[in-house]
């Protein structure tokens, strides 16, 4: 009786293995574009290190050049290249700046990723444990011979991991109740 009600249960509530697959599909795409995202950020960051390393550069260069002008009397020229490396200089500490946060704001999205892929995992386990359960729940409705049964209400069911959740958890509390009628119903034929 109550495997035709878990039976009864399954085709009246949302396919659970539907729900759960389509909740996977979504949470690929998020990590598509996620994974998009970080390889951005990532590659902002290469690029900052690299004009970094070359505005470095210059300022230790345009520092020799100064040098060198001052050496040969030449002060017009010293003062502009000691300008042009003060400038640069400032350019560097920004750089340094915007290094860090394009480095930090990496690093991020690189988590949120890791939790995405973490995330679409767990949802594959819990579909699993669901298409076993109601395979299982399938061979008991068919192995019952049994034809009257209460009816069941099924609750109504929010989106998310939640639903996936609810749907194990009523699965599981239709499989007690199975148990515990064949278990009642031993001791009454006893």
């Amino acid at each position: 009786m109550l495997a035709a009600s878990l039976s009864d249960l399954l085709d009246e509530l949302e396919d659970p293995v539907h729900a759960a697959n389509q909740m996977i599909r979504e949470i690929e795409q998020g990590i598509a574009t996620q994974r998009t995202r970080a390889a951005e950020a990532l590659a902002t960051s290469t690029l900052m290190k690299k004009r970094l390393t070359k505005v470095r550069a210059q300022v230790r260069s345009l520092g020799a050049d100064a040098e060198v002008a001052v050496a040969t009397s030449d002060d017009d020229t010293a003062r502009n290249l000691l300008k042009q490396r003060a400038a640069a200089k400032s350019q560097v500490g920004q750089l340094d700046l915007d290094l860090r946060n394009a480095t930090l704001i990496a690093e991020e999205l690189r988590g949120e990723l890791h939790k995405l892929e973490d995330k679409v995992q767990e949802a594959r386990r819990i579909r699993d444990t669901l298409m076993t359960k109601r395979q299982a729940a399938v061979r008991q409705s068919a192995a019952s011979t049994r034809k009257n049964h209460p009816p069941v209400r099924p609750q109504d069911i929010i989106d998310g991991f939640d639903t996936l959740s609810r749907l194990e958890a009523q699965l599981d509390a239709v499989e007690a109740r199975h148990e515990a009628d064949a278990e009642l119903a031993a001791e009454k034929h006893d």
